[in-house]
């Protein structure tokens, strides 16, 4: 299948169901009918050839194709997001490989941490070809943090299944990530010099 044939609307579609849980809420947050979503699913599915979610009681859950599907969504639309940021920069011939803020709206959608989860955060990403990447979040309580903490080893795993595929070579930064907590702050960093970046946290 050609790129050009694939349908990102289809795949926006996808995304969002994949991140909000279900076609229902998918519906809510995009602001159109149930089936809207259901036929876009529908359509994707035929034009990739693959079945990307499978009922499991009222649920849908993803199936193999549908997690890497998802790995491959979460890029196209970080660098979605990051286009936007750099073509409004005074400076274009920033480099692609710069780490670049997100905002609240991408961290839920790739931490699937909420904004009412915490008071702050700073979230920086790597460019295409690297897994760097640094998270610093001052949760709103003890339990928010706890949150937050398991949802970047989440995104840790989703990663290291994203850049197996791509970028093996990054994966040692993956392997020795710097995540703890400080109080009711959770910091991540995933670089080059992980001991370092320990170090400064503190």
């Amino acid at each position: 299948m050609s790129a050009l044939n694939l349908n990102y609307r289809h795949l926006y579609y996808f995304w969002v169901v994949a991140k909000e849980g279900g076609v229902t809420r998918a519906a809510e947050r995009l602001g159109v009918a149930v089936q809207t979503i259901s036929m876009q699913l529908s359509l994707l599915e035929k034009a990739v050839g693959k079945t990307l979610f499978a009922p499991q009681g009222r649920r849908l859950v993803l199936t193999e194709a549908g997690r890497l599907a998802l790995n491959y969504a979460d890029q196209i639309f970080l660098l979605g997001e990051q286009l936007q940021e750099a073509l409004a920069e005074d400076d274009i011939g920033k480099s692609i490989d710069d780490l670049n803020t997100i905002s609240a709206d991408m961290i839920e959608k790739l931490y699937g941490i909420s904004a009412d989860k915490y008071s702050s955060a700073a979230v920086y990403v790597g460019g295409v070809s690297t897994a760097e990447e640094i998270a610093c979040f001052d949760a709103v309580d003890e339990s928010a943090a706890s949150d937050i903490l398991a949802a970047c080893e989440k995104r840790i795993e989703d990663l290291k299944t994203q850049v197996e595929s791509y970028n093996p070579d990054e994966l040692p930064k993956l392997n020795t990530p710097v995540l703890l907590t400080k109080g009711n702050s959770v910091y991540m960093c995933l670089s080059n010099d992980n001991d370092k970046a320990e170090e400064i946290i503190g």
